[in-house]
């Protein structure tokens, strides 16, 4: 990944997703510091965010590394876990959860921020976010409309079947940003990506409940 990353005029996300929990304390030090040893060597330095739902892996970054890298938390910070230091200290970005807690935004307009919150979805699996309402149009409880690429579609639950407009089913995605599958489980992988008879296309099943509006 980093060989390839290196002659691209590109910034991307790196989720560092080995967590300080129980004993892995030091698995997960060793896992941030292999990790930074790649940017370092292939001069990524600057085109990367560091990215996790763990504070832990950010305040090691920080305490190590000064501000050297741009880190990416989640606010409300208590979205986090392991916080000991206030993120406000060393953060870069932060994705807000919540849209339906307006009073959470006014956090940006104390600090100065003029940007606009927009709401999206996405998943470890789809390699993030995969969607986001479009900066001209909000509608209540919407995640917005497909990234270029991918697609969505809403299928019975257990079943390859689309339903209609509105009807609530599960979310399937199909695109270049879905997993090739989980690591030496190829049992989960085929559970979660499924070739549908339909459009014989490669589907990524969520899990997730939804449905599609006008």
């Amino acid at each position: 990944l980093f060989a390839w990353a290196q002659p691209l005029d590109i910034t991307f996300n790196l989720e560092i997703k080995e967590y300080n929990r129980g004993d892995n304390r030091a698995r997960c030090e060793k896992c941030i510091d292999d990790t930074l040893a790649l940017v370092e060597k292939y001069g990524l330095s600057k085109r990367i965010i560091i990215n996790s739902f763990d504070a832990y892996v950010l305040e090691y970054v920080y305490k190590k590394h000064g501000k050297k890298y741009a880190l990416h938390g989640f606010y409300p910070y208590w979205e986090m876990f392991n916080v000991s230091i206030n993120p406000d200290e060393y953060l870069y970005c932060a994705c807000v959860f919540q849209n339906d807690h307006p009073e959470h935004y006014a956090y940006l307009a104390e600090h100065g921020s003029s940007a606009k919150v927009r709401v999206g979805y996405g998943l470890t699996e789809a390699s993030a976010a995969v969607c986001a309402t479009p900066t001209n149009e909000y509608r209540e409880n919407s995640i917005g409309i497909p990234f270029p690429d991918a697609e969505f579609k809403i299928v019975k639950v257990g079943t390859y079947d689309e339903v209609p407009v509105g009807e609530v089913g599960e979310i399937c995605i199909n695109g270049p940003t879905v997993m090739m599958g989980y690591l030496k489980n190829p049992k989960e992988t085929a559970q979660a990506l499924q070739y549908h008879d339909t459009d014989k296309l490669l589907w990524l099943h969520t899990g997730d409940l939804g449905y599609m509006d006008e």
